[in-house]
């Protein structure tokens, strides 16, 4: 289980939201190793808002573990309105779905909405 500081007040994980798991579903659509196990795991994942970006702790209750080769086996990229590159990573702890972490490249809040659409999504 994550030891994730939730940004919101009721500190309780619970079910994505549709944008929340279609971040994750885009990021586990090429297959990798461990991605079909992971999907499995996004079926019963609750999450938690980590930061104003959207990142999310993730935790998955009794599941089986991927095999994945990295800890971030799977990320994306895409620009923000003002042209700023911005870092979507899967991490995966012990063969669970472990955080959503969204970023940019200068450490600012993200100006537009999520669009998992416009990303690029890169396999390692």
């Amino acid at each position: 289980m994550s030891t994730h500081e939730p940004m919101n007040d009721s500190g309780q994980y619970r079910s994505p939201t549709a944008i929340e798991k279609r971040c994750i579903e885009v990021l586990l659509r090429n297959e990798f190793k461990g991605s079909e196990v992971l999907n499995h795991q996004l079926q019963k994942a609750q999450v938690l808002v980590l930061d104003g970006n959207g990142s999310l702790g993730i935790r998955v209750p009794g599941s089986e573990r991927a095999e994945v080769l990295r800890r971030v086996p799977v990320e994306a990229e895409f620009s923000d309105q003002d042209g700023v590159n911005v870092h979507v990573l899967l991490h995966v702890l012990e063969g669970t779905l472990d955080q959503l972490e969204i970023y940019r490249e200068d450490s600012g809040i993200l100006i537009n909405a999520i669009d998992p659409s416009e990303w690029r999504v890169l396999n390692f």
